[in-house]
């Protein structure tokens, strides 16, 4: 027989709430200052009083915090190790590889770092020069240095401490650095790099611990996990097989999906129209994202069971007022709100919009980020260059091209164009960013018929909502662009274009500046 306690403990400052049945407890305390929560299902012989439970959560929290404050969180340490191999890599050490992957029960993050031989990476079980550790408990030193010690020393101590290690990494790869140094950025400020966990996935993509369906990266170039791992050659070959049965590419809606959105959302249609496209609607396979200034303010997914959308959002740019009333559920670092068609409205209001996109300016604000969004908000309308997505990832590849549009070859014929945006102070311009360019054409190139399907629904789709010219018949024809787009800093870009030119001078850039002439003002 089930019987239920909802009630406030004003000493504990706690709201208590229990469900007792013959098997056991279900339990959830929320603090009715912090919101902090605590949550699980005990059998009933190993159910702990509330004021105990709680007293043991604050002693964590507590213990936590002055972690923290030291900068011993296994977390911060994780980081700093991982800044310490970009550092070795700005050193000339370009082959040094990072594998992270975590213990069986989560509570360690087990590492190894070693040297690639032509690009591609060894066996690492037959290589004595690399250093394999873990980190998860603060007080257990790393081997060459101690936990609290900066980026700058843990990498002063690696080079005296494995000198023959450092020197066998001092050999040239460029596109291992480009993917490690978007790694970082990618992950800021604090992602724990994950390659395999016990309950997967497992070497089939970069994640990150605490949000393997979240953010994701290829596998590192050189990267061949099957003969270093003795993975099962017949299990990846039954899931490349299946994923070879599978467009590489789908960014639109199925039918039904389409036809709620469209009854469904027209008035948040209007408001990115009225808002000069400040909001940004890109769709995704069979879900939508909704951006400002790069930064999504939603992921809404239709539930056609339940005929509810889940909206995930995460709950930086979540205001208390907007929480009380919605009520979403907690996963992770995202709010995730399961809404009636009804609600969709209130929830998208002016007010709401407005107020998270004013926390995006307040925690995540990205000069390069905002820069592309400049770019799509300033090109629309327009025939000869069409805007058709950002952020652009495939099946195969989870490397994010930043910005994906059609130039106009002739009447409705279109080609790809692939922008990449740099700001001008960016050293990827250097040299970077052309490896990056011609594997974005690559890419699209190979899997052309898979893209071209995929984006002429997406335009047809979107011209339906209102948000692309209905008068277009856009036809997609063989024969892949690309362009860098470089804003700012106008004396350090100069510089890096001209050595940018020099190593590839075939690539095409756009060097936009900030220059003021008075002479042009009216």
């Amino acid at each position: 027989m089930n019987k239920q306690e909802d009630y406030i403990d004003d000493k504990l400052g706690w709201r208590i709430r229990i469900e007792r049945t013959d098997r056991g407890y279900a339990y959830t305390y929320t603090n009715t200052k912090t919101g902090a929560q605590i949550s699980g299902r005990v059998l009933r012989d190993y159910f702990i009083e509330p004021s105990e439970e709680i007293r043991r959560f604050e002693k964590r929290k507590l213990e936590e915090e002055k972690l923290r404050e030291a900068g011993l969180l296994p977390s911060q340490i994780i980081r700093r190790i991982m800044h310490m191999v970009a550092n070795l890599h700005q050193q000339g050490h370009e082959s040094l590889y990072l594998n992270p992957v975590m213990s069986p029960n989560g509570g360690y993050w087990r590492f190894e770092i070693g040297a690639m031989e032509n690009a591609q990476w060894p066996n690492r079980q037959k290589d004595p020069l690399s250093v394999r550790s873990s980190i998860g408990d603060p007080h257990y030193p790393l081997p060459w240095a101690s936990n609290s010690d900066p980026v700058e020393v843990l990498a002063e101590k690696f080079i005296s401490a494995y000198p023959k290690l450092v020197q066998k990494a001092r050999k040239h790869n460029a596109e291992y650095v480009a993917w490690y140094r978007q790694m970082l950025e990618q992950t800021e400020p604090d992602g724990v790099l994950v390659f395999w966990r016990d309950l997967g996935p497992d070497y089939e993509y970069a994640f990150l611990f605490d949000e393997p369906d979240g953010w994701r990266m290829p596998m590192p170039p050189g990267y061949s996990p099957i003969d270093l791992l003795s993975l099962s050659r017949k299990s990846h070959t039954r899931k490349r097989n299946k994923k070879m049965n599978k467009p590489v590419i789908k960014r639109y809606f199925s039918e039904n999906v389409f036809n709620s959105i469209k009854q469904d959302f027209q008035f948040l249609f209007n408001k990115i129209i009225q808002s000069g496209f400040e909001y940004d609607f890109q769709i995704r396979d069979n879900y939508f994202n909704l951006y400002y200034k790069g930064n999504s303010l939603g992921k809404v997914s239709f539930n056609k069971a339940l005929q509810l959308y889940d909206i995930s959002i995460h709950h930086k740019f979540i205001s208390e007022k907007i929480e009380k009333r919605f009520d979403p559920k907690k996963n992770n670092d995202y709010l995730v709100f399961s809404l009636p068609k009804e609600q969709l409205r209130p929830f998208f209001s002016s007010e709401n919009l407005l107020s998270m996109g004013q926390k995006v300016k307040e925690v995540n604000y990205q000069e390069e980020t905002t820069f592309e969004q400049m770019l799509t908000t300033d090109n629309v309308n327009r025939k000869d260059l069409i805007i058709i997505d950002r952020q652009v990832v495939d099946k195969f590849n989870r490397t994010k091209m930043d910005i994906l549009t059609l130039k106009q070859k002739s009447s409705d014929d279109y080609q790809f164009c692939i922008v990449e945006v740099k700001l001008g102070n960016n050293p990827e311009l250097r040299g970077d960013v052309s490896t990056q360019l011609k594997g974005y054409i690559e890419r699209i190139s190979n899997h052309f018929e898979d893209y071209k399907k995929c984006y002429e629904i997406n335009i047809m789709q979107k011209q339906s909502f209102g948000l692309v010219n209905q008068s277009l018949n856009v036809n997609i024809v063989p024969g892949v662009l690309g362009v860098v787009v470089v804003l700012g800093y106008s004396w350090i870009a100069q510089k890096s274009i001209k050595e940018l030119k020099q190593k590839d001078p075939p690539i095409k850039v756009l060097h936009l500046k900030n220059s003021i002439d008075i002479s042009k003002a009216n």
